[in-house]
């Protein structure tokens, strides 16, 4: 940088430059000579004007309509400020650019025109500034120039195969992976060109021609109608065809002198990978059989390689497959612990080893412990179960786990404290539980019952099956064990409604079908998602419940009016003109729009029903699913007109004394005196609790608008609810004039929530947050001591924050 200067004046303790040197002070720090400066010091002042500061407040792209500026806003380094401007490292303040960026994204943009068939497009940065603010708009002006088309597309050299399945090969494999292919007649796209290249090439490869290689050029054509022709000539060199002679296994350190043995048994690895003796070298099977090691978390290096051995019987070339393979250690412990002013000291170990027997099996022991949880998990994984098809495998997996929970109240408090001054148990005087129903004075007469508890032990054996890659339709099949025990619940409000299940084992077999097209996973615009689970248990197979259990779950995604891609507003500007332009690029800003659904529908139904209450009849709670196994509903991702799991029917807490009619019909509740957690007596009245049910119906619509790249408006409606039984979803109600006020509170309707919603794109994922106005807001009964019951409606607005998009 120029000295400037102030670095010429002599400054205390330094001495003045020599007469040659301070000639230079103009110069560039660069030719100052270090050995005339040595033992000398020399001060450089860098002085700044920064000017305005201005606000990137808006990026345009004009003189095309082939693309917008939202279309390539993701690849731009200059961005505009943005809503979030005033929170740190959320937003980007007053925007960023520079002159670096704005070149980077000039060419950005250019390429883009290219790509899209444009091969003279030319752009330029300009740039503007408000009069009377510090607003900076930055435009990009596009120069398209002429337009180039693919009249034709040939093949040449080849002889193995005939051109046309060369030629068809590209849009195939392109459909497949829903990539866009070269067609005659669109724009040429270099990079589409080198991509049809390489799948015709791939090709080749995959049926052994491994040293065959495909080139793309350009035929320049006479130009028709003031667009440019070329045609794409495709330059085959066919290989011969090579076969795999030996698959040769390197173990390190194994073949260095005096080291142990491989602890991986050579066979094991055979088995894992694609590639076979005597069979066509595939290269996608040599970067399978890569990809396949390095999964199984057994070896720290795999190096594949080929090398030339001889010629088959029929002339055809071999090759010899070598692996190297550089081991890990297969076991691998971690310990550690930690605090907690909850559950007090807490303790962790977990066990892996990755390749048990050196047969690329994994098992892994976990434990957990401190107080208020315990935790012992064993875990054993199979990659290879069972083959199928030409390479593939089932993979197995096996588990058992044994969990203990002392924090059972803590759950229960953050999900019915509302109304309950965050009180779920009955305490007496000195904070120890007692049975909530005791009625003895003073309370320390009341039986003691413990904090309650919660035993859970799981058996899980699951294998799984692709059925089709494409769409990727996957089959998992299991068997689930299950004993879920409570002990101590005597003191918690919902004792009543917990007591039918104190005891569950369910012991079931299921089957889940998985099937995916979506193009995003995290925020799709197309495709689908349907997942099917269904699952039967029996008592015959050790459990104490039988009953059968569907869930399936459907969501569609799409673009609203199925818009065009860029080539088609291409095509349909030059055939119909302007006018066919502007209609393209007003497509093209209503293709922006996605419009999701999703439907969810589970229905299970107990056959061969026992007495669970002990009352000595098969009545309503013995035709319904343990209160772990039922379905819950309501929160940001399912109904939002409701909080978290709030839908469905509601039983009533009765604090104090329940009161009964002669056929034994609910018809008055007390209040009751409880402590709360600073000891104080506090009097409770009587409230619903969600329940959940026996069936499910979810829908779903929102459609998601973008207002500006990073910013969208959701206009949703939830349709739906838990029902009690799978009949109520279609107004089934043999409920009508009961007397008991638990029943009548378990007839739900159809509920339907109106909302708007705003997601935020930030760093760490979309910011989102939704309003659900509830349009018919169930009403529930709720016991008094004397006259009628009084009426619980559920207020109407819930708003809710996630991160992420509904579904």
């Amino acid at each position: 940088a120029p000295i400037s200067p102030a670095a010429q004046a002599p400054q205390p303790g330094t001495e003045e430059l020599p007469p040659t040197q301070a000639g230079m002070a103009d110069a560039s720090c660069q030719v100052l000579n270090p050995e005339e400066l040595s033992g000398r010091t020399v001060n450089i002042l860098y002085e700044i004007e920064p000017g305005r500061r201005f606000r990137l407040t808006d990026i345009d792209i004009t003189g095309t309509d082939t693309i917008r500026y939202e279309d390539v806003a993701p690849d731009l380094r200059s961005q505009e400020r943005n809503v979030l401007e005033f929170i740190p490292f959320l937003g980007r303040g007053r925007g960023y650019t520079s002159e670096d960026a704005l070149e980077r994204d000039r060419r950005t943009i250019r390429l883009r025109m290219q790509e899209l068939g444009y091969l003279r497009a030319e752009v330029e940065v300009r740039r503007g500034v408000s009069i009377d603010s510090d607003d900076l708009i930055i435009t990009f002006a596009v120069t398209p120039g002429p337009l180039t088309r693919v009249s034709g597309v040939e093949v040449r050299g080849n002889q193995i195969y005939e051109a046309k399945r060369l030629l068809g090969e590209p849009c195939e494999v392109a459909a497949l992976r829903g990539e866009p292919c070269t067609v005659v007649g669109a724009p040429y796209s270099r990079a589409l060109a080198r991509a049809d290249a390489e799948r015709i090439r791939s090709l080749y490869a995959r049926n052994g021609y491994v040293d065959s290689e495909v080139d793309a050029s350009v035929v320049e054509l006479p130009a028709q109608g003031g667009e440019s022709q070329v045609r794409i000539v495709y330059d085959v060199r066919e290989g011969g065809k090579v076969f795999i002679d030996e698959i040769i296994i390197n173990g390190s350190p194994t073949d260095s002198p005096g080291a142990l043995p491989m602890l991986t048994s050579r066979q094991a690895i055979r088995e894992a990978i694609p590639l076979r003796e005597g069979a066509a070298l595939r290269l996608d099977e040599l970067r399978e059989s890569e990809r396949i090691l390095y999964n199984t978390n057994a070896f720290r290096q795999v190096v594949i390689r080929t090398e030339p051995h001889g010629e088959t019987a029929s002339g055809f070339r071999k090759h010899d497959v070598i692996i190297d393979i550089e081991e890990l250690k297969p076991r691998r412990m971690d310990y550690g612990g930690g605090y907690s002013t909850d559950g007090g000291p807490l303790g962790l170990f977990e066990l892996q080893h990755n390749n048990l027997w050196g047969s690329l099996r994994q098992g892994t022991l976990r434990a957990r412990a401190s107080r208020l949880t315990q935790l012992l998990r064993l875990e054993f994984f199979d990659p290879r179960f069972r083959a199928y098809g030409q390479s593939k495998f089932s993979p197995l997996t096996v588990s058992a786990q044994y969990q203990r929970d002392v924090s059972v109240t803590r759950f229960f408090r953050s999900t019915i404290d509302r109304g309950t001054f965050g009180i779920v148990q009955r305490l007496d005087e000195e904070g120890r539980p007692i049975l909530v129903e005791c009625t003895a004075i003073p309370e320390s007469e009341c039986e003691r019952t413990g904090e309650p508890t919660i035993n859970r032990f799981t058996f899980n054996v699951e294998t799984q099956r692709t059925l089709d890659e494409a769409s990727r339709t996957v089959l998992f099949v299991r068997y689930n064990y299950e004993d879920v025990r409570i002990f101590n619940f005597g003191s918690l409000l919902v004792a009543p409604i917990l007591r039918p299940d104190r005891a569950v084992r369910l012991s079931r077999l299921g089957a889940t079908l998985a099937r995916d097209t979506r193009d995003r996973t995290f925020d799709p615009s197309r495709g689908e998602f349907l997942t099917a689970d269904f699952a039967v248990s029996l008592r015959q197979l050790g459990g104490n419940l039988s009953f059968t259990k569907l869930l399936t779950t459907y969501r569609r995604y799409w673009r609203f009016g199925a818009p065009p891609d860029r080539r088609t507003q291409i095509l349909e500007r030059g055939r119909t003109g302007l006018l066919g332009g502007g209609l393209a690029s007003l497509r093209g800003a209503i293709s922006q729009t996605v419009i999701a659904a999703n439907v969810n529908l589970g229905l299970a139904n107990l056959f061969n029903p026992r007495d669970r209450d002990g009352d000595g009849v098969i009545d309503d709670i013995d035709r319904t699913l343990p209160i772990s196994e039922r379905f819950f509903s309501g929160g940001s991702a399912t109904l939002r007109g409701f909080g978290f799991e709030e839908a469905g029917p509601r039983l009533a807490v009765c604090p104090g004394m329940e009161q009964f009619d002669a056929a034994g019909n609910l018809t008055g509740c007390t209040p009751g005196l409880f402590r709360n957690q600073q000891g104080e007596q506090v009097r409770l009245n009587p409230f619903t609790v969600p329940v959940g049910g026996n069936a499910l119906a979810i829908v779903n619509l929102e459609a998601r608008v973008p207002l500006r790249t990073n910013f969208q408006i959701v206009p949703f409606y939830d349709g739906g609810n838990v029902f009690r039984r799978v009949g109520d979803i279609f107004g089934r109600n043999d409920r009508a004039g009961t007397i008991d006020i638990n029943q009548r509170n378990l007839r739900v309707q159809w509920s339907h929530t109106v909302g708007l919603g705003f997601r935020v794109k930030t760093p760490i994922g979309p910011l989102g947050i939704d309003y659900g106005f509830l349009l018919n807001p169930p009403e529930f009964e709720v016991p008094q001591f004397s006259g009628p019951p009084a009426i619980h409606r559920l207020k109407r607005g819930q708003l809710h924050f996630r991160f992420g998009q509904t579904f």
